[in-house]
């Protein structure tokens, strides 16, 4: 199985400077991520990675930043879907490694996009793309059957 990427998108892009309550000295910054597979036609894999860094302070703060990026792949071999990632461990591998090189990119687009801002110290966490992957499957097995309920009911998704 080979794959090759074909582009690399910045859906969102928001970064923004703490405010004075945010930013007494130095601050936590926490993490979130939100993970999509779509396989927008056969023989392509869209990985949809969400980022948004939040200082921690009282609840109500906006995110600081948030980061959507898509990375299309196109795939030498037909895929199923999301659900071909339980039963096929090497297929999963393969997506945990794409994933992986997704993070980096992405680890990169926000160095260079919060360096104005933070300086050079803001540095997205390293995260393990397999443990991503494999929490996350649940939920992106939902993601997909409402793709697809939508897809028969004629409903753009």
């Amino acid at each position: 199985m080979e794959f090759q990427l074909i582009s690399v998108e910045e859906r969102e892009v928001r970064v923004r400077r703490p405010t004075a309550s945010e930013s007494t000295g130095e601050f936590v910054l926490n993490w979130s991520f939100d993970l999509d597979l779509i396989f927008p036609r056969e023989n392509t894999l869209v990985i949809r990675l969400e980022s948004s860094m939040l200082v921690t302070a009282p609840e109500g703060h906006p995110n600081i930043a948030d980061f959507a990026t898509d990375f299309r792949f196109h795939i030498s071999s037909k895929l199923s879907g999301v659900s071909s990632l339980e039963s096929n461990k090497k297929l999963f591998n393969h997506v945990a490694t794409l994933l992986g090189v997704s993070l980096g990119t992405v680890r990169g687009l926000v160095l260079a996009r919060t360096a104005a801002i933070f300086g050079p110290g803001v540095i997205m966490p390293v995260v393990h793309p397999s443990e991503m992957l494999r929490q996350q499957l649940p939920t992106l097995l939902q993601k997909e059957a409402q793709r697809n309920v939508k897809a028969e009911s004629g409903e753009v998704a």
